[in-house]
């Protein structure tokens, strides 16, 4: 992304401070959340949930680091994942973000946030694959290797961001807000946690439809195309 120079200052103040919330927050593993007891009332969806894909991204050995603190590592799937819990955490993930929703209003994350919507909903190989392939094609239009790239780029505008705001009309990072501060930290971490790999998004559409009546199974030129999207 071309940068003027204040882009360049409102990124470098971020990243002074951005960069030490994030890190422990990169490295972290995320609290596993279980279910109340069965005497209790019926457990919610947010309780019954898998691990959130954030915490078996946390545990690689691979992650690459950004200077906002962005994770773009690799992200290892695990056959025991269920899709369907996991796109309903990422879905509540986006709900969560308090200043940086630009990044998610591009046309490759409403894209991405309807599919993960088919995904939650066990919908079937019509629906699911109508929803992948318009993830697809807005991500290729996006001219980006992958989501997170797409994501990164938004984050770097900031737009809708109080504290790039600040600091372009001349504030100090000690001048902004903590408020502020910490809700952008929090952003950033939510957004990093939605950036799911595409490799794991296609094998939880490739299971919802194998699991379907009728299952259905994608041709492998289909699949071979797919499994393209989002390598660098």
């Amino acid at each position: 992304v071309a940068m003027d120079h204040t882009t360049r200052h409102v990124v470098g103040a971020m990243a002074t401070r951005a960069a030490a919330l994030l890190a422990s927050a990169s490295h972290r593993v995320h609290p596993r959340r279980t279910a109340p007891p069965a005497s209790t009332a019926t457990p919610s969806a947010a309780a019954r949930r898998y691990v959130h894909p954030a915490a078996r991204r946390a545990s690689t050995d691979e992650i690459v680091t950004r200077a906002i603190g962005f994770n773009l590592g690799s992200d290892r799937d695990e056959d025991t994942s269920r899709g369907d819990q996991e796109a309903l955490a990422l879905i509540e993930d986006a709900a969560s973000v308090l200043f940086l929703q630009d990044p998610l209003r591009h046309e490759c994350a409403q894209a991405y946030l309807a599919l993960l919507q088919q995904i939650s909903l066990k919908a079937g190989p019509n629906k699911l694959f109508v929803a992948y392939g318009e993830f697809f094609r807005s991500l290729r239009r996006s001219g980006k290797a992958a989501f997170a790239d797409v994501v990164l780029d938004e984050i770097i505008a900031g737009r809708g961001n109080p504290v790039a705001e600040a600091v372009a009309a001349g504030a100090g990072p000690a001048d902004v807000a903590p408020v502020d501060l910490a809700a952008v930290a929090a952003d950033l971490e939510l957004l990093q946690r939605i950036c799911v790999s595409e490799a794991t998004i296609l094998k939880w559409c490739e299971r919802l439809a194998a699991a379907a009546s009728p299952s259905r199974t994608q041709p492998a030129s289909w699949v071979a195309a797919a499994s393209a999207l989002g390598t660098r």
